[in-house]
């Protein structure tokens, strides 16, 4: 029997956020000077960075959006980054300069009322680390009655 398996493609959180922590470890590896560094504040912002955009990525696959040949910009605010991340504007603003100081952000477009629009390092967002997830659930799952069988435990609040 043959069923029909929903296919998504999408980008994976965790592997982003590895290749994030590697490129900012490898980063710190081949600078020395504190001024030159990224410290753990840099890299909050860059993983907030990295978190936001991929949900916009994978927000726009769902719409059917081709975004195979060539990846769009982030497309966000500066105060709603720092809102996000709970931090002044000017800190997300130095924390940006960093970063791009760094080659995490490799171009950075300001869109006057539309925001700013982000481009990141192809090494973190390369098409190749988006996943294929096929969905199959066991035909002795597939009906919710049969998951709990009716047991149901009471826990203390």
């Amino acid at each position: 029997m043959e069923s029909n398996n929903p296919t998504s493609v999408y980008y994976d959180f965790s592997t982003l956020f590895t290749a994030t922590k590697n490129f900012i470890d490898t980063h710190n590896q081949n600078h020395h000077q504190l001024t030159e560094r990224l410290n753990a504040n840099h890299r909050a912002t860059a993983e907030l960075i990295t978190r936001l955009y991929a949900k916009q990525l994978n927000h726009a696959i769902t719409l059917g959006e081709d975004i195979i040949e060539e990846l769009p910009g982030f497309k966000t605010f500066n105060p709603s980054l720092a809102s996000c991340k709970g931090c002044t504007v000017r800190t997300i603003i130095n924390h940006k300069e960093r970063l791009k100081a760094a080659g995490f952000i490799t171009k950075e477009i300001h869109r006057g009322k539309s925001g700013i629009e982000l481009w990141l390092n192809p090494n973190i967002f390369n098409v190749k680390k988006s996943s294929t997830i096929h969905v199959q659930i066991p035909s002795h799952l597939r009906n919710s009655n049969t998951i709990s069988d009716g047991i149901v435990k009471n826990l203390h609040h």
